[in-house]
Parts: C-alpha cells; sequence; structure tokens
C-alpha cells in the first residue's frame, strides 16, 4: 500500500504519514490476515484440481505466501482451530441427521393422532346414541311407572288421613259391589310439616293424573280411583281447616268468655287495647298458621293448583277478619262514643282519626303474621321444583274490609254528629281537621288505604252538610230577607256609628263599621268567606254567584225604599257604598262567577199533546204528519240556554249606580240652572231670533237665578259633602265620585255663559252684566272647593 499510494508533498494529511513501515507492522497485518481467514489450513491441504480458475489459483498462491511468513506457534494454532471446526462439522452433519428422523417420527405420531381422532369421534357419537336410547328407555320406564305410582298413592294416603274405601256386595244380587267411603281419625298431623307436605304432593299429583288421563284409564277402575284421589284429597284439606280456622274460632271464643266481651256492657279500654288478650293470645298462634297457611299460599301463587286451595285460603281471611271485626267492633265503638260525648265532635274526630290509624296499623301487623310471606324454601311438587318465582305479598283485599269495617263506625259517629249540626263554623273546622288527618296519612302503606277512604267519606258528608247549612242560612238571611225599619234607619244607623267610632279602639271601630253594612251583604260575605276553601271550586262558585245575585237584588230593594223615604242622596249613596263593597269583598275570592243554566221549554210539547188528546181519530200507527203522536215525539222539549256572569252584573249595577248618582246630585246642586238651560234651548228651537227678548233672557230674570243657585250650591255641596263622608270612607273614592257632578255642573255654568243674551231693551245693564259675571265666578269658586 506504501509503495502504490501517491505522494502529495503539500497535503500534510495524506495516507502516506499513517500507512505501516516497518516490517514489524507489515508481520503483524500478515498474521492478522491469517487468522481472519478460516479456509487456510483446509486451502493448504486441499489438492488443486482442473476447475479451479486463474483467480482462484492466485488466492491460493496469495495464501500460501502468507502462511509462508507465520510463526510455527501461530501455524499450530490455526491447525488447532482448523481441527475444532472439522469436529463441529461432524457433529453438524450429525445433529442434522437426527433432525431429520425426529421429523420423520413426528410425521408418523401426527398420522397415528388423526386415526385416533377419528376413532374417538365414532366412540362419542356411539355413546350420545346410547344416552338417548337410555333417556327414551327411562322416560318409558317411568310413564310404565307413573300410573302404578299414583294408584299406589291413593291406596296409601286412605289410612293417613283417615278415610278407608269399604266394598260391599249389593243386595240387589246384580253382581256390581258397591264401595262405601268410612271416614274415622287420621293418622297423619299437620304440624308434621314435612309428611303433611308430602302426601299432599301425592294426591296433588294423582288428581292431576285422573284428571287428564281419564280417557286412557281402563273401565271403572280408574275412575274410581280418580274419586278417591279427590275425596282423600279433600279429607286432607279438612285437616288443614282444622288446625287454621277451627284454631282462629276457638281462640276468638276464649278471648271473649275471658275478657266477658259478649256482654254490651263490657268493653276493653282503648289505652290496655294492645296488651289485651285481643293480641296476645292471636299472637301467640300466629307462627304456626302461618306456616300451615303458607303452604296454600306456595300452591296458588307457584303452582296454580285447583280452586280447592283458593278456597280454604279465602275461607282463613275470611273467618279471621270476622274473628277480629267481633273482638274489636264494640270496644272501637264505645271509645269512640266517649270521645264525643267527652271533647264533642271537632276534638272527637281529631282524636278518633289518630286512634284507628294506629289501630290499623297494628292490625296489619297481626294480619301480616297470619297471611304474610314466608322464607321458607321446600320444594312444594316436583312440576315446580325449577321454577324460581317468588311468592308474591298476599292481597289484602280482606284486609281492607276489616279496616273499613272498623273505621265505618267513626262514620257512622261522625254522620251523627253532622246532622245535629247547623253552626257553619263548627262545621268548617270538622272538615279542616279531617283534612289535616287525611293529608298526614302516608297512602302508600296498605293500613292506610282504608282511614283514607273513611276520611274522604266524613269529608264528603261533612261538606254537605256545610252546603246545606251555608244555602238554608242564604235562603233565611238574603233571598227571603225581609228588612224592618231599624234595618233601613240610613243614614241613623251611619252617624250613630260616626260618633261612637272617635271613643274605640280601632278593632272595635272595624266592627263598628261592619255593623253599618246592611244585612244581607254582611250574611253573603260571612258565609262565602267561611266556606271558602272548605268545599268544592265549583260548589262554591256556584253558591257565590246567586248569594251575589240575591245580594244585589236585596240592595236595589233597600235604595228602591231609600228613595222613598229620604231621598234620591241617600238611595244612591246607600247602593254606591254596598256595592263597593260587594266588589272589594269578592276580589280575594278570585272567581269567574259566571255559569251557563239550562232550562226546559214544554210550549211546544204541550201544544203537541194537546193537539194529541183533542184529535180523536188519531191513527197512531200511521206514520205522517198528521199523526199527533209523531209530531209530539218530533218536537220533544227544547232546551234554552243563558249566560250568567254575576262579576259583570254587579259591574253592570255599579256602573248604572254612578251615573244616577251623578245625574241626581248634580240635578240637585244646580237644578235651577238645569231647567233654565232647558227653558233657552227649547224657545231657541222655535225662534232662535227671538230668544233675547225673552223673559227668560231678562236682566233680572237672570241675575236672580245667578244668586238664587249660588245659594244653593252653598247649601248643596256642603250637604253632599257631609253625607259623602259619612258613606264613603275612602277620600278618593268621593273624589272619584264627586268629580263628574262639579264637573257636569261646571259645564252647565260655561252653558249658561253662552246663552245669556245682553240686550238692553230687556232689562240688562253694565252693572247687572256684571253681577251675572261675578257670581258666575263665585260658583266656578265655589266648585272648585268643593273637591276632596
Amino acid at each position: 500500500v506504501h509503495e502504490h499510494a501517491p505522494h502529495s508533498a503539500s497535503n500534510s494529511h495524506s495516507y502516506e504519514q499513517y500507512a505501516p513501515r516497518s516490517p514489524a507492522q507489515r508481520s503483524r497485518l500478515a498474521r492478522i490476515g491469517v487468522l481472519t481467514n478460516p479456509y487456510s489450513d483446509v486451502i493448504a491441504q486441499a489438492q488443486p484440481t482442473a476447475k479451479l480458475n486463474e483467480t482462484t489459483s492466485s488466492l491460493a498462491n496469495l495464501f500460501q505466501h502468507h502462511c509462508e511468513s507465520l510463526d510455527e506457534d501461530e501455524v499450530v494454532q490455526i491447525n488447532q482451530y482448523a481441527r475444532n471446526l472439522r469436529e463441529m462439522l461432524v457433529q453438524g452433519t450429525r445433529m442434522s441427521e437426527r433432525i431429520d428422523e425426529s421429523l420423520q417420527m413426528s410425521e408418523n405420531i401426527r398420522s397415528r393422532h388423526d386415526a385416533l381422532v377419528q376413532h374417538s369421534g365414532e366412540i362419542s357419537a356411539n355413546c350420545e346414541r346410547l344416552t338417548q336410547e337410555v333417556g327414551v328407555l327411562t322416560k318409558h320406564a317411568e310413564d310404565i311407572g307413573a300410573p302404578l305410582k299414583n294408584y299406589d298413592a291413593v291406596d296409601r294416603a286412605g289410612t293417613k288421613v283417615g278415610v278407608l274405601f269399604k266394598v260391599l256386595p249389593n243386595e240387589n244380587g246384580n253382581g256390581k259391589d258397591r264401595i262405601v267411603t268410612v271416614r274415622g281419625l287420621a293418622k297423619l298431623k299437620v304440624d308434621d310439616e314435612d309428611e303433611y307436605i308430602s302426601v299432599l304432593n301425592e294426591l296433588d299429583e294423582a288428581c292431576v293424573y285422573f284428571s287428564e288421563n281419564t280417557r286412557d284409564m281402563d273401565g271403572m277402575f280408574g275412575k274410581e280411583y280418580g274419586r278417591r284421589a279427590l275425596i282423600l284429597h279433600d279429607a286432607a284439606l279438612f285437616l288443614l281447616k282444622e288446625a287454621v280456622v277451627d284454631r282462629l274460632r276457638q281462640t276468638t271464643v276464649d278471648v271473649i268468655a275471658a275478657l266477658n266481651l259478649d256482654k254490651k256492657t263490657c268493653t276493653l279500654s282503648a289505652d290496655k287495647l294492645d296488651a289485651s288478650l285481643v293480641y296476645t293470645r292471636f299472637h301467640g298462634i300466629s307462627s304456626r298458621s302461618r306456616s300451615l297457611i303458607s303452604i296454600l299460599q306456595n300452591r296458588i301463587y307457584l303452582n296454580n293448583m285447583d280452586e280447592s286451595y283458593r278456597e280454604l285460603l279465602s275461607l282463613c281471611q275470611t273467618t279471621y277478619c270476622s274473628c277480629r271485626e267481633s273482638l274489636l267492633k264494640s270496644t272501637v265503638a264505645s271509645h269512640i262514643e266517649s270521645l264525643r260525648k267527652e271533647h264533642g265532635i271537632v276534638t272527637m274526630t281529631r282524636l278518633a282519626s289518630a286512634f284507628l290509624e294506629r289501630l290499623c296499623s297494628v292490625e296489619t301487623a297481626l294480619y301480616r303474621d297470619f297471611f304474610g310471606a314466608t322464607n321458607s324454601k321446600k320444594v312444594i311438587t316436583k312440576n315446580i321444583a325449577g321454577k324460581k318465582k317468588n311468592i308474591s305479598v298476599l292481597s289484602d283485599d280482606e284486609l281492607q274490609k276489616l279496616l273499613k269495617s272498623l273505621c265505618a263506625i267513626l262514620h257512622r259517629s261522625v254522620r251523627r254528629g253532622l246532622v245535629q249540626l247547623a253552626d257553619l263554623d263548627t262545621l268548617c273546622q270538622v272538615v279542616n281537621v279531617l283534612r289535616e288527618e287525611r293529608s298526614s296519612i302516608v297512602s302508600s302503606k296498605s293500613y292506610n288505604v282504608a282511614t283514607s277512604h273513611t276520611m274522604s267519606g266524613v269529608i264528603e258528608d261533612a261538606q254537605e252538610r256545610l252546603i246545606y247549612c251555608a244555602q238554608s242560612t242564604l235562603q233565611k238571611e238574603v233571598m227571603k230577607f225581609k228588612p224592618s225599619a231599624g234595618e233601613l234607619d240610613y243614614p241613623k244607623k251611619l252617624i250613630s256609628a260616626s260618633e261612637k267610632k272617635g271613643t274605640a279602639d280601632p278593632v272595635q271601630a272595624q266592627m263598628m263599621v261592619y255593623e253599618t253594612w246592611y244585612p244581607p251583604l254582611k250574611s253573603v260575605l260571612r258565609v262565602l268567606s267561611k266556606i271558602f276553601k272548605v268545599v268544592d271550586q265549583k260548589v262554591f262558585e256556584d253558591i257565590a254567584l246567586r248569594s251575589v245575585q240575591a245580594c244585589a237584588k236585596c240592595l236595589r230593594d233597600a235604595a228602591s225604599y231609600l228613595l222613598a223615604k229620604k231621598g234620591s242622596l241617600d238611595s244612591d249613596l246607600f247602593l254606591v257604598k254596598h256595592l263597593l263593597i260587594l266588589r272589594e269583598q269578592l276580589s280575594p275570592f278570585d272567581i269567574e262567577l259566571r255559569a251557563v243554566e239550562k232550562q226546559l221549554d214544554f210550549s211546544e210539547a204541550g201544544k203537541a199533546v194537546t193537539k194529541f188528546l183533542a184529535n180523536r181519530n188519531r191513527h197512531l200507527f200511521t206514520m205522517s204528519n198528521e199523526n199527533a203522536l209523531v209530531m209530539m215525539l218530533r218536537e220533544g222539549v227544547s232546551v234554552q240556554e243563558e249566560a250568567i256572569d254575576s262579576k259583570r252584573d254587579l259591574e253592570d249595577a255599579l256602573r248604572v249606580a254612578c251615573n244616577d248618582f251623578i245625574e241626581h246630585t248634580s240635578t240637585r246642586i244646580a237644578k235651577d240652572i238645569f231647567a233654565w238651560i232647558e227653558s233657552c234651548k227649547l224657545a231657541a228651537s222655535k225662534d232662535s231670533a227671538s230668544l233675547g227678548s225673552q223673559k227668560i233672557m231678562s236682566g233680572n230674570y237672570v241675575k236672580k237665578l245667578m244668586i238664587d243657585t249660588k245659594e244653593n250650591i252653598v247649601k248643596e255641596s256642603a250637604e253632599l259633602k257631609k253625607q259623602m263622608i259619612l258613606y264613603l270612607d275612602n277620600p278618593a273614592t268621593q273624589g272619584i265620585l264627586l268629580k263628574p257632578v262639579l264637573h257636569k255642573v261646571s259645564k252647565s255654568l260655561d252653558d249658561v255663559k253662552r246663552l245669556i243674551t245682553v240686550d238692553e231693551n230687556n232689562g240688562w245693564t253694565s252693572s247687572i252684566e256684571s253681577e251675572v259675571d261675578s257670581l258666575l265666578q263665585d260658583m266656578h269658586g265655589i266648585l272648585n272647593t268643593c273637591n276632596f
């Protein structure tokens, strides 16, 4: 490399300065080349052949040249490496042969495994086929043995339930024997629950089998066993009935005898009822009775058995409820009656409601002890062994009947008290108490359903009585009201109350104002305020509508009386005052006071009936327009509807009353002015040119008219202001009502000024003209100062 590399003086970093130069360096490079060539020794020992090309020869020569330059130790070491490689080559060849043998063996094993899998599949298919055949044979065997099992069950159960079937020869000698049922003592005890359930299961299956296979049974033999199975099944259920129903009845008899409840005068104290024998004895038999009743429940709810189980369970429920009712009814009635005598109907209603709610809770808990669901996991029959169903809680219809019967005692007691009540306040208190008690009842709990229903019934009765009393009060005090002279003594009543109001406190002053109201108005507002939110909204609106109509009529009648006795001012102010009060007091109720009245019109039907009776040749079966019967049916009875809006009628009545007041008062203040204006208009309509020469237009006449009118305005305005303050308490109302009156009078004065025609020939002078102008200005000033 060093010899062939180009020399360059300018490049100080060329390859030549790093190339090996010494012999030692070159020797080491040669050794490295030999050591890194794995085929040196093999090539050295291998004989060259004729096929080697020139390149191979040159390489061999180069390799030989390098080998000659190596040391002996290095050559020995290289040879040793070559021998090791040869041994490894031999070992690799042997391992390759072993691998080939292993692959051959694995192929053999795979082929054998495939054959084994094929044989195993055939064996498995044969096993499944044999298993199916075994199942079919087993089912055939069970089907063959099933009838015998049911026959054996009937034969075995006879002695257990105490029923034997005896065959007697027929006395008639016709060859047919008679089978007689003989009943004795049963060996089976319901206390042994496992054995009893086992017998019931066998009899259930036998009954099902004989009922489903009636056609397949041979002759009378199979039918006879079917009849026996039913008899034995009834006998087994009779044992359960004795253990539950008879035990309930006997316990009830024992409790009645121990507490002397058969006597009407002997009752238990309500405070000691929970700890008495009425509950302790029943709690004592509840556990055992519940386990027996659960047998019926399981068959009803899990297996849908025949009706015999349902009938027996219903009998147990009915018996239980009748026993409990006989034990509690007299005590509950006595306690409620004592509460009524001691506290009155309102407090009795509250206390009795709480007592019944607690009693219903205790009775429901006891009922659940007897008929509630159990945690039993025993298998009932083979038909339901694989079904996963939960036993739902027993429907409590019978319980609700019992609780309703107990709560009905309160209903009857309150009803008797309501019939004797006529006071609206007391009736309202009863309704409110019952509503509070009903709202406190949690309806989601079953024992509160009966109490809630009872409360609702009592509330309806109390509301019905309240409505009747309210209508009676309104009928008497409003619709049929006949006022006395003292009740219509206005404004004397107002003056007396105004004098007393100054020395009274605010409450007494308000009561004095209330006393000045017209009695029908007070009755209407008092009744409506009491029954509001106590009766149904529609009922209240109907009562309010009719009462407002009647009250407005009474006010109009009273105003007519005052018009004849006292004059228009008192009459108008009286009517306006009370109509304003009525409208103001009705606003908090927020009601529409609208209704549609329907009436039957019999006029056309009456004509048809008259014609039918008058026609002798009626031809009833002739369908023509001349047939009176057809005409009567065709005409029928028409329905006439009339919309009633009492609020609108009230507003109309108030507007008419205010307009009448404005008209009457303005005429009262300036009646001469209005009469003069009308005369002028009348004269002008006949001959407008000669109006200035009329007597009514003379200076002295007009002057005297103005003087008289001014005096009358001063007098009447003072009286008007005094009366309005007396009748109307609110200054704003006084001002609103008086303003149109003053405006109308002021407008009439302007009309006078416009109509006056100054004519010197008709007595007008400058002094009279100035006096008339001054009088008109004075009257305007008086009117301006009259406003509130």
